[in-house]
């Protein structure tokens, strides 16, 4: 049995899940920003982030494993978060009349504390992993940790200072605008046809809020009963589910073999032994023969 073949198939089924992951979640921020480039600007926070966290693990003197990869693949979905925030604001802003530098200025300091505190209380969640006793349960839970706290908190700097910066340079610009810059041309009045706003998207929001003041009205109304009901969802959650979650220490794991283990008398002697085992194996390669198996 060669465990080569099954770690570098376990690498590349996590490879795969992470371009697909990011390639998903950069289609369902253009399903909400319907438009092209705000899209683009929100997704260099995916790069950059991941760059970050790979530079910091190579200087640590980690390695790209099942757990780092699957810390990163985690951390994509989640280190865009904070540029959608910004994006979302300035563009507000600039609805509201305000210039382009002034509604990036304006809408990243409003931004600033609340993505701020939201990231780290997002990272600080890992912070007791590394007082964990020393074994193999603090060496997984460091190497889990540690990518996706240096991505998340990469992206908190990418959103304070690229993003702002990114939506100045291009915000009254279209895409033929955004490629005559980055090639170094200058722009003219054809290139400056660009007026998204944060309504022209996809605002799930708008459909819900109606539903949510009338839930708001009877809550206000009946409060009595609405914290009964809170108190009874609590305490069925906290009695059931939790209570009935199985406990184990590592979860079970298909590895699609089959282990014999074999016990003989004291009194056996290795010609015995070797004899006995012998016919075990002719009889498991029968039955392996007849599965279509593979004796490892």
């Amino acid at each position: 049995f060669s465990q080569a073949d099954a770690i570098l198939g376990a690498h590349g089924g996590l490879t795969s899940e992470a371009w697909a992951g990011g390639g998903l979640s950069i289609l369902i921020l253009y399903v909400f920003l319907i438009r092209i480039k705000p899209t683009f600007i929100v997704s260099l926070s995916l790069p950059g982030s991941m760059m970050a966290a790979v530079i910091f693990m190579y200087f640590m003197d980690m390695s790209l494993n099942l757990v780092t990869m699957m810390s990163l693949v985690i951390a994509l979905g989640m280190v865009v978060d904070n540029s959608i925030v910004v994006v979302e604001n300035i563009y507000r802003l600039r609805s509201l009349g305000y210039g382009t530098i002034e509604a990036s200025k304006r809408g990243t300091n409003e931004m600033a504390l609340a993505i701020t505190a939201a990231t780290a209380t997002s990272i600080v969640v890992f912070l007791p992993v590394f007082f964990v006793d020393k074994g193999q349960l603090n060496t997984f839970l460091r190497q889990f940790a540690t990518p996706v706290s240096v991505a998340m908190a990469a992206s908190l700097v990418i959103a304070l200072t690229a993003i702002p910066l990114a939506i100045g340079k291009t915000a009254d610009l279209n895409l033929r605008g955004i490629w005559r810059v980055l090639r170094g041309r200058r722009v003219d009045a054809a290139d400056k046809t660009d007026t998204w706003t944060p309504e022209t998207g996809f605002n799930p929001t708008r459909w819900m809020i109606p539903f949510y003041a009338a839930c708001l009205r009877a809550t206000m109304r009946w409060w009595l009963a609405s914290t009964l009901l809170l108190a009874g969802i609590v305490w069925l959650t906290i009695e059931y589910p939790v209570k009935n979650l199985g406990r184990q220490g590592m979860p079970t794991a298909d590895e699609r073999r089959i282990g014999i283990q074999v016990e003989f008398d004291p009194n056996f002697d290795m010609a015995k032994a070797d004899e006995y085992m012998g016919h075990l194996e002719e009889e498991v390669g029968e039955l392996l023969t007849q599965h279509k198996l593979t004796l490892g």
